[in-house]
C-alpha cells in the first residue's frame, strides 16, 4: 500500500473518532453547520486555485474524475475547522 493511501485513511479513521469521541452530545448540531460551511469555503478557494494552475495535487483519489485532493478540502480540513469552532 502506499504511503499517501495509508497517510489518508489514518486522516479520515482520524476525524471520524474525534467527532464521534470529543463532540458533546448537546451541541452535536452547530458541528456539521460548521463542516458545510467550512467545506463551501474550501470548495470555492481550491477550485480556483487548480483552475488557474497554482497548485496541483501528484495524488487523487479519482484523478479522471476530479483535479481536486478529494480528502483534504472535503473531508479533512473541515473537520477540522467544525472542531475549531465547537471547542
Amino acid at each position: 500500500m502506499k504511503k499517501e493511501v495509508v497517510i489518508l485513511v489514518i486522516s479520515w479513521l482520524l476525524v471520524i473518532i474525534l467527532y464521534i469521541g470529543k463532540v458533546p452530545r448537546d451541541i452535536k448540531g452547530k458541528a456539521p453547520i460548521s463542516f458545510l460551511f467550512a467545506q463551501t469555503l474550501s470548495w470555492v478557494y481550491i477550485f480556483y486555485s487548480v483552475y488557474f494552475k497554482r497548485v496541483e495535487f501528484p495524488f487523487r483519489e479519482f484523478p479522471y474524475a476530479t483535479k481536486l485532493s478529494f480528502s483534504l478540502y472535503y473531508m479533512i480540513y473541515p473537520a477540522f475547522s467544525s472542531f475549531f469552532h465547537v471547542f
